[in-house]
């Protein structure tokens, strides 16, 4: 009886050991189902732009859930822009980027000025009498122009002068890359836990300068959120 009853507490804790491991792996697999029907919804999805009031657009768009090797296999270009910030990839907690499009159309008056051209190196200056002259002197032509088109990979410019009136567009383009991680607490050579969350803001316009910066974590308790469902 003993023997039998030894036998019989042993399948019993083995099959609740199997009854475990398969629960656990069910919800592993109900949760990873539901990352990849999440991602697919997103990347089948766009951006939705819209307006909160004249002077205010705003755009929409949802949220892919990557593991650390497939983001390594997807976003290569990413990862290294983080190693080159010297921060690890398994303290990011989030990375998102920003393409944004600024068109001006401008119009104003334009003055008369005379314009020193250089006919052998094709320069102009504006003209002044007390310039130094190195050598013999240069031919100088009178120079005068109605068109105005200038680009880069960050700026576009075009104009019309036109009956002394100045019509054009400007453009310009920046992608503003945003990556949140996390500080650990240090002693020694040991690290641990999370100190702080920190945000790391890039622009990728030279001509551009992040003048302000705000990172707001909000935290509810389990009540609140209890409380907001109902």
């Amino acid at each position: 009886m003993g023997s039998i009853t030894k036998l019989l507490g042993g399948l019993s804790l083995l099959l609740g050991l199997l009854l475990w491991l398969s629960v656990r792996d069910g919800v592993r697999l109900r949760t990873e189902r539901r990352r990849l029907t999440a991602n697919q919804s997103a990347l089948l999805d766009s951006c939705h732009s819209y307006r909160v009031r004249d002077s205010l657009n705003a755009v929409s768009v949802r949220t892919l859930t990557l593991k650390t090797e497939e983001f390594r296999r997807h976003f290569g270009q990413q990862e290294q822009l983080i190693k080159e910030l010297g921060l690890q990839l398994r303290r990011v907690e989030s990375l998102s980027q920003h393409s944004i499009s600024s068109h001006y159309t401008l119009s104003t008056p334009v003055y008369d000025t005379l314009v020193e051209h250089n006919a052998e190196s094709g320069t102009s200056s504006p003209s002044s009498a007390e310039s130094d002259l190195t050598g013999p002197p240069l031919p100088q032509l009178l120079a005068a122009g109605q068109a105005i088109r200038y680009r880069d990979p960050h700026l576009k410019l075009d104009g019309l002068i036109l009956n002394g009136q100045f019509t054009g567009t400007i453009e310009t383009y920046d992608t503003l890359t945003q990556i949140v991680h996390r500080i650990p607490h240090r002693f020694l050579f040991f690290r641990w836990g999370t100190k702080e969350l920190r945000q790391e803001i890039l622009s990728s316009n030279p001509h551009s300068r992040i003048v302000y910066s705000r990172f707001l974590r909000i935290e509810r308790r389990r009540r609140e959120d209890k409380a907001n469902a109902y």
